[in-house]
């Protein structure tokens, strides 16, 4: 058996998973490792399994925990506190839904109002000042100023949105403005479309996921 060959592979897997995963922020360092070894895991079966090897799932699960899981489990993980179970479930629910965000992005038809009760319902949302551009046209929005604005921006750089996601974020104030390419308004759209993430600036930290308690 080629264990470089399924490492690689499992490897690729690994970046592929990253990509994909933004939720994981509030998840304990800890109950991370256990997720990304039982991927681990699973990576390491499918990729054996791709190069013409059978590996079992206490043989695989034994090359990501370095020992068998259970072994794993009684020496590393404790039981979840309520804290953590309710902030589990957060970051599953704000996914799945975040989920179905992209896809609507990618509808045609999104409309701004639904951008902003997603930000309502999931984050909180600290006004600040923030620049948008990088020339003399540069867009320098006061604090209070553009909070529709702001709202998109934070959204997208928390959640990692390419520039072209955040832009369908604006729903139809997006579609207006590719309506009228020559047109003046929407300034902080049409800044965006020029220079992307790397002419947006925050004066503070606009935005934050919700607190949550445990029940």
């Amino acid at each position: 058996m080629d264990q470089n060959a399924i490492e690689a592979a499992v490897m690729r897997r690994f970046l592929q998973h990253l990509d994909t995963r933004k939720d994981v922020q509030n998840i304990d360092l800890m109950t991370l490792a256990g997720f990304c070894r039982n991927c681990l895991s699973k990576w390491y079966r499918a990729a054996a399994a791709e190069l013409g090897h059978e590996v079992s799932d206490d043989e695989a699960r034994q090359w990501a925990y370095g020992m068998s899981y259970g072994d794993w489990k009684a020496q590393y993980q404790q039981p979840s506190t309520d804290m953590q179970m309710a902030l589990f479930q957060q970051q599953q629910a704000l996914q799945n839904e975040m989920n179905d965000f992209r896809q609507s992005l990618e509808s045609g038809e999104h409309a701004f109002q639904a951008t902003l009760d997603l930000v309502e319902k999931w984050y909180d949302v600290t006004p600040c000042a923030f620049d948008n551009g990088l020339d003399e046209k540069k867009v320098q929005n006061e604090q209070g100023q553009n909070a529709g604005s702001l709202k998109v921006f934070a959204l997208g750089r928390l959640n990692g949105f390419t520039p072209e996601q955040a832009l369908k974020a604006f729903g139809e104030h997006y579609r207006d403005v590719l309506a009228t390419p020559e047109g003046t308004d929407h300034q902080n759209i049409r800044q965006f479309m020029r220079y992307g993430w790397q002419g947006i600036h925050f004066h503070g930290v606009p935005m934050m996921p919700k607190a949550v308690e445990a029940k």
